[in-house]
């Protein structure tokens, strides 16, 4: 078991900083550039369904950008060296104004072959535009059915290109010191809240 991490980060409206980390079981022959090219794709698009970043706030106003992706890196989890870094330049696809709050995502839950919490997985991605937000009688708001579906998609793209690279798609667990090769999952449509995204975010106060 050779468990590497895989980290795709980027900002969020020209402030805030965002990372999604990832774990991939992948010996010495794997290149790191191919699983780089696999999560490329699931980020932009071009294999099942449409990229992550499609649904994403791109330029919201001149010279800022709402979901921008500027690195993916490797690096081993037992005995780090220093990581292997492509520089990434892409952004989101939704190119108006009206960008969701930095903490509202949505979250893809990553199932395995076995139960308990140290075998589930949760990616928290990055906020979406408002126009993939849908509401009406009855319904709270949540995401559009067909774009979650599309998601869907390209999870499950992602699964099969990595496991093709010989290098699947784990949950490691720290504390157990274990991988479980990802067989699958789900997404819900529901808006989620990931409340350490907002450190940095520029507020302004308004007393009474």
């Amino acid at each position: 078991m050779s468990i590497r991490r895989v980290t795709v980060s980027g900002e969020l409206y020209g402030v805030e900083k965002w990372a999604n980390v990832y774990h991939v079981d992948a010996g010495d022959a794997v290149d790191p550039q191919d699983v780089f090219d696999a999560f490329v794709t699931f980020l932009t698009g071009g294999g099942a369904g449409d990229g992550v970043l499609l649904n994403c706030p791109g330029t919201v106003a001149t010279g800022t950008v709402g979901v921008h992706a500027s690195a993916i890196s490797w690096q081993s989890v037992v005995d780090p060296a220093p990581p292997i870094v492509r520089a990434l330049n892409l952004n989101g696809g939704q190119n108006t104004g009206g960008g969701l709050p930095v903490d509202t995502c949505l979250v893809i839950s990553w199932q395995t072959g076995k139960a308990g919490r140290s075998f589930r997985g949760r990616t928290y991605l990055p906020p979406w535009h408002s126009n993939k937000n849908t509401d009406g009688v009855g319904r709270m708001p949540s995401a559009i059915d067909a774009s979650v579906t599309q998601l869907a998609l390209s999870c499950g793209q992602l699964l099969t290109d990595l496991s093709g690279f010989l290098a699947p798609l784990v949950v490691y667990s720290r504390h157990l010191g274990t991988a479980q090769q990802i067989t699958g999952g789900y997404i819900d449509n529901e808006w989620d809240t990931q409340r350490r995204r907002s450190k940095s975010q520029v507020k302004t106060k308004f007393p009474f």
